[in-house]
C-alpha cells in the first residue's frame, strides 16, 4: 500500500472548525468602521463594523456586524424601514444620544468598548440584535454618558 498525500497530517483529529468562536458574551472593541457594497447586491451598501474580542482565550479574534445602509433618496419600504430601526439601535447601544446620530462619524465609533452576546449564525459567529444582548461595556444597557470623538460634518468612511 502505497502512503497518501495525507500521510501523517492526523486529519481525523482536526479541528470541525478552528474559527468558530463558541457563542457567548464578550467584551469587544470597535475595530474598523467601512462601507461595502453587498455580495448579492452590490448597489445596496451596507455599514460593517468590526469588532475585536478583548481578555478571553479568543483575544484578538474579529467578528462583523454587517447593517444595510440605505440611501436617502430610497423609498420607505420595509426593508428601509427595518434597516433604519437596526441602524438606529445600534447607534442607541453603543450609547449615542439620538441628537448625534445625523452627524456620527467613524471617529464617533472607532474604539467603543461594548459587550455583546455573540451568536453563531450561518458559519459565522456576529453580536447579537436582541434587546439587551449588546451595549457599551459594563452594564448593558445602563445608559453610560456618550463622549463623542469630535464634531465630524463628514461621515469619514
Amino acid at each position: 500500500m502505497s502512503e497518501g498525500l495525507f500521510a501523517g497530517l492526523d486529519l481525523e483529529n482536526a479541528a470541525d472548525n478552528p474559527f468558530e468562536i463558541p457563542t457567548d458574551w464578550y467584551d469587544l472593541i470597535v475595530s474598523d468602521v467601512m462601507v461595502k457594497p453587498g455580495k448579492k447586491h452590490p448597489d445596496t451598501n451596507y455599514l460593517v463594523v468590526e469588532f475585536t474580542i478583548q481578555g478571553t482565550e479568543y483575544d484578538g479574534d474579529t467578528m462583523q456586524k454587517w447593517m444595510r445602509l440605505p440611501k436617502p433618496s430610497d423609498a420607505d419600504t420595509k426593508d428601509v424601514k427595518q434597516a433604519k430601526y437596526y441602524l438606529k439601535k445600534f447607534l442607541l447601544d453603543c450609547g449615542i444620544p439620538e441628537s448625534r446620530h445625523e452627524v456620527v462619524g467613524k471617529d464617533d465609533l472607532m474604539n467603543l468598548e461594548l459587550s455583546a452576546l455573540c451568536v453563531q449564525s450561518g458559519g459565522y459567529t456576529n453580536p447579537s440584535n436582541k434587546e439587551g444582548e449588546f451595549g457599551l461595556r459594563g452594564e448593558v444597557g445602563d445608559n453610560q454618558e456618550y463622549t463623542p470623538g469630535g464634531e465630524v460634518a463628514d461621515p469619514g468612511f
